[in-house]
Parts: C-alpha cells; sequence; structure tokens
C-alpha cells in the first residue's frame, strides 16, 4: 500500500467567484387571514463580499383599499460589518378600541380608530437606532363619569380627533433605550386653557 504525502488546501483566486449560496431573486405571497402580501428580495447569499451587494427586500401589501398603503423596505448589509435597514409606510390601519384610565371617578376609553404606522429603523453591528410613529387619525374618546375631571377631560377631548405616538429606539440590542412620546397631552392642555 502506497502512502499519502500530507499536503494542504490551496484555495486559487479565480477572475469571478461564487459564494457557496446564492439566491439571485426571491419572490413569495403569502395570504394572511384573507389579506395577500408579497415578499421580494435579491442577492440572498452567504457571503456578500463575494458579490459585494447588499440583500435588498420589501413586503407589500398585494391589493390595497382606498386610503390604505402597506410599504415595508430595507436591506441587509454584511459586505464589511453587520448593517441593516427597515423603513415603513403603513396607513389605513384598523386599531382596537382600549381602555386608557380607569379610576372611581372616571374611565376614558380610545375607541376604535382608524391610523398609520411610519418609521425607519437601522442596526449597526449590534447598535440599534430608530423612530416609529403610530398616527392615530378619526379618532375618538368615550369618557365616562360625573366627576368635574370626566366633565373637563369629555370637553378636551371631544375636538381631538387625531394625536400621534412616538417611539425612539437607540444603544445596544442588550441594553436597548425605548423613549415614547405623544403629542396627546399637548393637544389635551390647548383645549382645556
Amino acid at each position: 500500500e502506497v502512502q499519502r504525502i500530507n499536503g494542504r488546501y490551496v484555495d486559487f483566486k479565480v477572475n469571478q467567484p461564487l459564494p457557496n449560496f446564492l439566491l439571485s431573486k426571491f419572490l413569495m405571497q403569502l395570504d394572511l387571514k384573507g389579506h395577500a402580501y408579497e415578499l421580494k428580495a435579491n442577492h440572498i447569499t452567504d457571503d456578500q463580499s463575494v458579490i459585494n451587494e447588499v440583500t435588498p427586500f420589501s413586503i407589500t401589501k398585494s391589493i390595497l383599499s382606498k386610503n390604505e398603503l402597506f410599504q415595508i423596505e430595507g436591506y441587509s448589509d454584511r459586505i464589511e460589518k453587520m448593517h441593516d435597514h427597515v423603513s415603513l409606510d403603513i396607513s389605513g390601519v384598523n386599531f382596537d378600541g382600549r381602555q386608557l384610565f380607569k379610576n372611581d371617578d372616571v374611565s376614558l376609553d380610545l375607541t376604535p380608530a382608524k391610523g398609520s404606522v411610519k418609521g425607519q429603523v437601522t442596526l449597526t453591528d449590534g447598535i440599534i437606532d430608530g423612530d416609529i410613529v403610530w398616527g392615530f387619525n378619526q379618532t375618538s374618546f368615550d369618557i365616562v363619569g360625573k366627576s368635574a375631571i370626566a366633565k373637563q377631560l369629555r370637553l378636551a377631548l371631544e375636538k381631538i380627533n387625531q394625536f400621534d405616538i412616538k417611539i425612539e429606539l437607540s444603544g445596544p440590542l442588550k441594553n436597548l433605550k425605548i423613549e415614547v412620546s405623544s403629542d396627546l397631552d399637548g393637544k389635551i392642555g390647548e383645549q382645556i386653557k
């Protein structure tokens, strides 16, 4: 039996190298609770540095009703470092009613409303930066109570039919900082003056 000599692997460079896995185009259609969505992506690979292309993607709703928009777009970039970005623009969203406050004197509920969600989020090497705005319009409030506070709230909120809630995200994923703000308190203050 002839013995083999120990050798070593030599990686010969080629003019047009290919990654181990490459999916040039991807299209998927989903039906979720009667709504059709379309997911598209390009350049899906295990090594973006070989093809020098980021992976762009989008999610859209196939059939839109009047005043409705559904668009999520972004990209995944692993060429030199991890850098992902997502932006979303969704309008015509139906928000369920919610109880916002309740005590012995007053109960404050947000009735079902229409709204939108817009924003962008970027993740770079484990650090997130983003903001998302939930816009509520065609809004009304249900205030139950006979106290002076309930009457004052009722007067203030009856003229407010839209408001925003802003969510800001920042910092490392393991210690994410989340700030939530709204313009609703300012609008209530204007009505009480």
